[in-house]
C-alpha cells in the first residue's frame, strides 16, 4: 500500500510540474511514439533528476546504458556495457534472419503477439509505461525493478532483452519460445532492466508477463 501511495504521489508531482512548463519552448521528444505529451516527458525527466533517479543525458541512449554508471547500480551489477540493452531486440545473425524471411509469410494472432508499443485502450489511455520503470536498491547486494507511477493490468513496461533466433537449437535455460517453430529469444549474452525481475515457475503467480510484439519497419510488419 505504501508503495502504491508513493507512485500516485510521484505522478501528481510530475503533473503539477508539467503545468509550469511552456510547450512552445520545449524541443520535440525523440524515440518511440506513445500517448505521453512532450510536456509530460520533460516534467518526468526534471522530476527524476531532482529525485535522484537515472535519466538519459541525451535522447540517443535508447539502450539505457547510463544505468550502469549509477552508483547504486554499479555497486550491485557487474555487467559490461556491450551486454546491456533496454531497446528493441536484434537478430543473433543475419543468416538466421534471412532464413526466417525466406521461409514464407509469417502471421500470428493478437493473442500470440500481445500489443504494440504505445498501445492505447478504447478510452484512449496510454499503456506504454516503460519510461517510468526504474532500478532501486533492494538491499546491500540486489536491485529492484520498480515503476515510479501506478501501473495496471495490460500496461507495457518495456523490452525483455535478448537476441532473436531462428534455430532448432533452443536453449531451455536462456531461451523464450516464440509464436512460431524455431523462432525464439536468446538472453544468454545480453540483459536489461526487465531481465532483472525475479522469475516464477511456469504455473506460478506473477504480476508481469512476457509477450512477443509486432513491430513495423519500413512499412512492413515483422514479428
Amino acid at each position: 500500500m505504501q508503495s502504491r501511495y508513493n507512485e500516485t504521489a510521484y505522478w501528481d508531482i510530475i503533473m503539477k510540474g508539467a503545468k509550469l512548463l511552456d510547450p512552445a519552448k520545449l524541443p520535440t521528444a525523440m524515440g518511440r511514439l506513445d500517448d505521453f505529451t512532450t510536456v509530460e516527458k520533460h516534467a518526468t525527466k526534471i522530476f527524476m533528476e531532482e529525485a535522484g533517479y537515472v535519466t538519459k543525458e541525451n535522447e540517443e541512449d535508447y539502450a539505457g546504458k547510463l544505468w550502469l554508471s549509477q552508483p547504486h547500480v554499479a555497486a550491485r551489477l557487474d555487467i559490461h556495457e556491450i551486454s546491456w540493452n533496454n531497446s528493441g531486440n536484434t537478430w543473433f545473425s543475419s543468416a538466421e534472419e534471412i532464413i526466417f524471411q525466406s521461409s514464407g509469410p509469417h502471421k500470428a494472432s493478437p493473442d500470440e503477439l500481445g500489443g504494440f508499443f504505445g498501445i492505447q485502450t478504447a478510452g484512449g489511455a496510454n499503456r506504454n509505461k516503460s519510461i517510468f520503470v526504474t532500478l532501486l536498491p533492494k538491499d546491500e547486494s540486489l536491485l529492484s525493478v520498480c515503476p515510479i507511477i501506478p501501473v495496471q493490468e495490460g500496461d507495457m513496461l518495456g523490452v525483455f532483452t535478448g537476441m532473436i533466433r531462428y534455430s532448432e537449437n533452443f536453449d531451455a535455460t536462456y531461451g523464450i519460445p516464440g509464436p512460431r517453430d524455431k523462432l525464439w529469444l536468446d538472453y544468454s549474452q545480453v540483459t536489461g532492466t526487465l531481465n532483472l525481475m525475479r522469475a516464477t515457475l511456469s504455473d506460478g503467480d506473477a504480476n508481469v508477463s512476457l509477450r512477443w510484439e509486432l513491430l513495423e519497419e519500413g512499412g512492413k510488419q515483422e514479428s
